[in-house]
């Protein structure tokens, strides 16, 4: 199992390296590589969201965003994932700048919100708190 760990964390580090030289379509690979490492039950396992939000950004980054947003929801299943505020707040981002569904964006920005003690909203641009402050749920 340590080898398998290993092997895994590796190839999410070398898709770190990628994503932060600009090659999403390498690191991608990383990524899938490392989630196709994890042994069986693989949302079961701690790293599961990280590599799954990873998966996420470089689809996004390649302008794939339908494909990274199947990435989220499966890290929403993940071990935790259903409280994570990085996975609610980017849904909930995708939700309001892409689907234009208010409710169901107010739905996961709360969630992360609550989860992060909004936390999640700090490094982010304030439209979407301002969105979460005067959105009244019907």
């Amino acid at each position: 199992m340590a080898v398998k760990l290993s092997k895994t964390i590796t190839l999410c580090q070398e898709g770190d390296r990628f994503a932060s030289n600009g090659t999403y379509k390498e690191a991608l690979k990383s990524y899938i590589s490392s989630w196709n490492s994890i042994p069986d039950e693989k949302l079961k396992d701690p790293l599961a969201k990280v590599i799954l939000i990873q998966i996420y950004a470089s689809y996004e980054k390649l302008g794939q965003i339908e494909e990274g947003i199947r990435s989220l929801q499966r890290a929403k299943t993940a071990l935790h994932g259903d409280t994570d505020s990085r996975i609610n707040f980017l849904l909930g981002k995708y939700f309001l700048d892409t689907e234009h569904n208010q409710a169901e964006a107010y739905s996961y920005f709360k969630i992360a919100w609550d989860a992060s003690e909004g936390r999640a909203f700090l490094k982010e641009d304030t439209n979407y708190t301002s969105f979460l402050l005067r959105y009244s749920p019907k």
